[in-house]
């Protein structure tokens, strides 16, 4: 059934292009803190190897190298990338996650409306994949080294945008008109790398194609997008099952997980998984409920200007479907810390889980409130609601963006620090003196993310030094 849409009034179209406007400057300037980008923490180590090995030799370490991950192969690759493109790289990684999101999310909810008959004007996906992303950076349970950290950004933020954009490429195969030959490879190599990069990214890439292949087997009778799906679905759970084997037949990394202790039995595992999901939804909500309230609000608005006209059965049904592969999907990233650590995953692992809800979130409230259009007495209350939630929605949007502007200042002093220090370390190496003081930079403002210290000895110094080729590093507070 071709579904219409409400024509819009004039204030709902004002405050429909403002909306996008606020969210494009808002990745906009999100995007140019990564010019801020530099090297800490884990960087140090990978970089030292990279420096002193090569590419090939640092992921020898595969099978013995306990210092940092170098089991995760695809963040050992990529990561060897970026350091030989240096800083440059490191500052426009985040332009391209967030340009990457932002499109996967635009191209997959097109499809998805092309799926269901859906007559969705094009400013409304816009907007939609942009509230998304903004959220999900804005409140990202640790934003900086979820965005702006490569070695949180390649083991953790990189899966989710590959699961995205494998979900969106499957979606496409429904469609004989846009087979590719390229295709297959390309799903290939996305599965493979994609569950490469971490445990908590393997387990999220193989849940999303699990789900779309039973999605696709239980429909392939009854719609006709499914079954065009189920091959290349298959193919790239292969791809991403190898990938998964390779990460867990590295004996460095079982090493690493002996550390933990014994890992959870099956009950427990399934008990401490549902438990930690759980709390994350529970305390995402509760702990921040303005964002989720505007997240959905906004949602609701563009529900109004442009509503579906589904029956509520279907209505109900596709809500409780989005609730269950959302909480599995949230679950998926939960379980390799549960299994391993018994402890709920560290906060930067979060950002996949904080994205599947920050999407789930809008999906339900425009299903929702679309179904509103449908009831007569709310007839007279439908334009100035819409203006009255719309206008709610730009206000919200719009102070979060003069408080981002906060961050800026931080960001910008911190990277002149390295900067200094860092042209202060060739200089030293170029010497040849031994022992280089230089200042060490907080990591507080930015969740806590190591750097320096004072003790020559200390693993990042150590590993910095052999960077820079001195001997020692000393880190002044």
């Amino acid at each position: 059934m071709k579904l219409s849409s409400l024509r819009v009034n004039q204030p709902g179209r004002v405050i429909l292009w403002t909306l996008v406007i606020f969210l494009v400057v808002g990745l906009a300037y999100f995007a140019f803190l990564g010019t801020y980008n530099r090297s800490y923490a884990d960087d140090w180590c990978y970089n030292a190897d990279y420096a002193q090995l090569g590419l090939r030799e640092t992921l020898a370490g595969y099978s013995f190298n306990t210092t940092y991950s170098a089991s995760r192969f695809s963040s050992t690759i990529f990561g060897g990338i970026f350091f030989y493109l240096g800083i440059p790289g490191l500052q426009v990684i985040t332009l391209f996650v967030l340009l990457a999101l932002t499109w996967g999310f635009h191209r997959g909810l097109e499809n998805l409306a092309k799926i269901a008959n859906l007559s969705i004007q094009k400013p409304n996906i816009l907007a939609f994949a942009a509230l998304v992303v903004f959220f999900s950076i804005y409140i990202a349970p640790l934003r900086y080294q979820s965005f702006y950290w490569l070695n949180g950004i390649l083991p953790y933020t990189i899966p989710l945008l590959i699961g995205i954009w494998l979900a969106t490429l499957l979606v496409e195969q429904t469609s004989t008109n846009s087979r590719s030959p390229y295709v297959l490879p390309l799903l290939g190599a996305l599965s493979f790398f994609g569950s490469g990069f971490s445990e908590a990214g393997a387990a999220f890439q193989l849940s999303l194609l699990f789900i779309i292949l039973i999605l696709a087997t239980f429909y392939r009778r009854k719609s006709k997008w499914a079954a065009p799906m189920i091959f290349p679905v298959l193919w790239s759970l292969a791809w991403a099952i190898a990938a998964v084997l390779i990460l867990l037949l590295s004996p460095a990394a079982w090493e690493r997980a002996s550390r933990y202790g014994e890992l959870a039995g099956f009950v427990e595992f399934v008990g401490l998984t549902l438990r930690y999901s759980w709390d994350f939804v529970r305390f995402s909500i509760l702990d921040l409920p303005l964002p989720h309230l505007a997240l959905a609000a906004t949602a609701a608005f563009l529900a109004l200007i442009n509503p579906h006209e589904f029956g509520k059965r279907k209505v109900w049904s596709a809500i409780s479907l989005i609730v269950l592969i959302a909480f599995l999907l949230i679950a998926s990233s939960y379980a390799p810390s549960a299994l391993i650590e018994k402890n709920p995953p560290h906060p930067r692992t979060r950002v996949i889980a904080r994205t599947t809800m920050l999407l789930s979130i809008p999906l339900i409230t425009w299903l929702g409130v679309g179904l509103l259009h449908r009831v007569k007495t709310l007839k007279y209350w439908l334009k100035p609601s819409t203006i009255l939630i719309g206008a709610i929605s730009l206000i919200y949007i719009g102070r979060a963006l003069l408080l981002m502007a906060e961050i800026q200042p931080i960001y910008s002093s911190r990277a002149d620090i390295w900067d200094q220090r860092h042209v202060e370390l060739l200089e030293a190496a170029k010497n040849g003196k031994s022992l280089v003081e230089v200042q060490a930079i907080d990591g507080a403002p930015i969740g806590g993310l190591r750097d320096f210290r004072e003790a020559p000895g200390h693993w990042i110094n150590v590993c910095a030094a052999n960077v820079y080729g001195v001997e020692e590093i000393s880190g002044l507070p």
